[in-house]
């Protein structure tokens, strides 16, 4: 996995991090209290957390909390990262359905398919399709396709047409907007996919552990938008699986696990959100320092 030339990572969905676990719609939520000072056996969960980063020698970002919001641990959590893919679309996701549900747009709404968009310096740029994770998309340029069907390729082909196409409509001012509103601020779109002159400071799509627990810990608690929408945007990054092992294992979860990153949501006795990111390791040892971070934090719950 690595960077394209505009500092976004080209992989596909299964490299971004992103794991949505258990029975989203029969979990009871979880009622929002004061947040506490954390249990001693807590404070052991993150000091696990702490020495697994230490002996790692790499640089890890953490962010977790109960959805009770009684508990929580932050690790440089506010580091600002370039964002993975899916850590883009997942605001564009939210603003979408939060105007669907305002009924200023509609998902029958038809957009016409092109392939020349706005930069951040004003010019104009069209996308490669062999950078494109869904190429097909290209295909329909010239005609109009519904924002659900955009919405979908986005969210399951990783289809950066489409969500450059969802960007422009809704616009990168409102998404932050919405994500300022959900606590999320450690999130920042500058620019939609493959933007050449994004580069550098203040340029480049951002994200922070903290800000992505915030996005998952509003999905869990129904608060994204509305219930009805939380749920289904829940639905949408839900894909079933059984954990075979793990802090996790017996449970019901869907999404994947990525090399690099990882945002979780776990529902059961002592439900939580999480968001880790590692830098300064390969693939294989990321992965494993993730699972053990992972571990760690479920111990310490």
């Amino acid at each position: 996995m690595g960077l394209d030339s505009h500092g976004m990572r080209t992989d596909a969905r299964f490299a971004t991090g992103l794991a949505i676990v258990a029975a989203l719609a029969a979990a009871p939520h979880a009622r929002a209290q004061k947040i506490v000072p954390v249990a001693a056996q807590y404070e052991t969960g993150r000091a696990g957390v702490e020495k697994l980063i230490a002996e790692s020698g790499a640089e890890v970002s953490v962010a977790f909390r109960t959805l009770d919001n009684n508990q929580e641990i932050f690790v440089k959590a506010d580091e600002q990262l370039p964002a993975t893919s899916q850590w883009v679309e997942i605001p564009v996701m939210l603003e979408l359905y939060a105007e669907v549900q305002a009924r200023a747009l509609r998902w029958d709404d038809r957009v016409l398919v092109h392939n020349s968009f706005r930069s951040v310096d004003g010019s104009e740029y069209r996308l490669d399709p062999a950078q494109d994770p869904d190429p097909e998309l290209y295909r329909a340029i010239g005609s109009r396709v519904t924002l659900r069907e955009l919405e979908t390729r986005m969210m399951k082909q990783n289809s950066q047409l489409a969500a450059n196409l969802l960007i422009e409509k809704l616009g990168i001012d409102r998404i932050n907007a919405r994500l300022d509103d959900l606590h999320a601020s450690g999130i920042e779109l500058h620019h939609a996919f493959q933007d050449p002159a994004a580069k550098g400071p203040g340029l480049q799509n951002t994200a922070s552990a903290r800000g992505m627990m915030e996005v998952l810990w509003a999905l869990a608690n129904d608060r994204a938008v509305s219930a009805e929408a939380s749920r289904q945007m829940a639905g949408v990054l839900a894909n079933a699986r059984t954990a075979a092992g793990g802090p996790f294992a017996g449970a019901r979860t869907s999404g994947t696990i990525g090399n690099y990153e990882e945002a979780l949501i776990v529902y059961g006795a002592h439900s939580f959100a999480m968001a880790i990111s590692v830098r300064g390791l390969e693939a294989g040892p990321s992965t494993a320092l993730i699972a053990r971070i992972s571990r760690a934090l479920a111990a310490g719950n």
